[in-house]
């Protein structure tokens, strides 16, 4: 938030902090219980795409891209385990992830 010039972009990025800190600690709460929390290290692609925005000079529309990017793949992931996850207590946290993962979708065409 701090290095986009752009208010909607700002905007964007509020709105999704706190949409996701929402998911997250759901998220956290039924891994742990069923111990199967991620890795809390970024894969080397995603830190790649990290690394690029924070030299790029064209901040706004490097993290329109990349933002685009994790949602469909983030969308695709959640899609698959809400209808066939291996486990029956975090199929119905994809479900309810989805609609937000769509809905920021949406906001991005309009960054």
């Amino acid at each position: 938030m701090r290095k986009s010039s752009r208010p909607r972009t700002r905007e964007f990025a509020a709105n999704e902090i706190a949409a996701h800190k929402g998911t997250s600690a759901q998220l956290s709460l039924e891994g742990r219980r069923l111990n199967l929390l991620p890795s809390a290290t970024l894969s080397p692609r995603h830190q790649a795409m990290l690394n690029e925005l924070e030299r790029s000079s064209n901040f706004d529309a490097l993290y329109r891209r990349d933002e685009q990017t994790v949602h469909q793949e983030a969308e695709a992931l959640h899609s698959r385990y809400a209808a066939s996850g291996s486990s029956p207590t975090l199929r119905p946290v994809a479900q309810l992830i989805l609609p937000i993962i769509q809905r920021h979708q949406r906001m991005l065409k309009y960054l």
